[in-house]
């Protein structure tokens, strides 16, 4: 059996259902209420009648108008994308949602490339115009398939900036084994952050200086998805 909260968190009983935590009676009592088990994760029936599994309850926040926001799920759908490395999107308590982008520097040379761009490096290949017009094409296409979605389509991404310099250990805003470091990137990039949520276009650079390109970050802006757009890409 499959229930959820208001929350939605996933519940489940089953026969099969373990009887308690080894020694943790008040672990029991926390996971499992009439018999339902509390799994930790939202999620949600889909129209086909199967379980989309969307993140773990606390992991999950909620932008201003209530709309539940689950980072890693899109952070996942950008990243399938062969020009981002790494995204990291925002929007707990904002009013939508935007995302940083690291592209990756292999694909997005190879294709800068055969479209005759040039570039003195990454730095400076992050910052022109053409990058930001391929990287706003490309979310685009993420918001028709978010678009598609109930659940997701409140979450599409509206503004985003790329960063300049490939996000690193390092520096400390991945740890050893790869994954996000989220405070360490957000106060390393507060003020770019702060500037595509309050509408600006640009902001200075923060920490990234190159005398080679511009000093100012560039805040790009991607277009919303609609149902009908996916349907019709499907």
């Amino acid at each position: 059996e499959l229930k959820f909260t208001p929350e939605r968190e996933i519940l489940v009983r089953s026969p099969g259902l373990f009887k308690e935590y080894h020694g943790d009676a008040a672990g029991t009592k926390r996971a499992v209420s009439d018999g339902w088990f509390h799994t930790g994760d939202v999620g949600y029936l889909g129209e086909d009648g199967e379980l989309r599994i969307v993140e773990r309850a606390a992991n999950i926040g909620a932008l201003k108008d209530g709309t539940q926001f689950a980072p890693r799920t899109i952070e996942n759908k950008l990243k399938f994308s062969q020009y981002i490395r790494e995204a990291i999107v925002f929007g707990a308590g904002r009013d939508k949602v935007c995302a940083l982008i690291d592209i990756d520097f292999a694909a997005a040379s190879r294709w800068a490339d055969l479209q005759s761009i040039t570039y003195t490096g990454h730095a400076d290949l992050a910052s022109r115009e053409e990058t930001y017009d391929l990287i706003s094409q490309t979310i685009a296409g993420i918001n028709d398939e978010l678009a598609s979605d109930p659940a997701l389509s409140g979450l599409q991404v509206q503004r985003f900036a790329i960063v300049r310099k490939e996000l690193n250990a390092n520096d400390g805003l991945l740890t050893r084994t790869g994954k996000l470091r989220r405070m360490a990137i957000e106060d390393r990039y507060r003020t770019l952050i702060d500037g595509m949520f309050s509408g600006r276009t640009e902001v200075p650079a923060e920490g990234e200086s190159d005398h080679t390109i511009s000093q100012n970050m560039k805040i790009g802006e991607a277009k919303l998805g609609h149902a009908s757009n996916a349907r019709k890409a499907a």
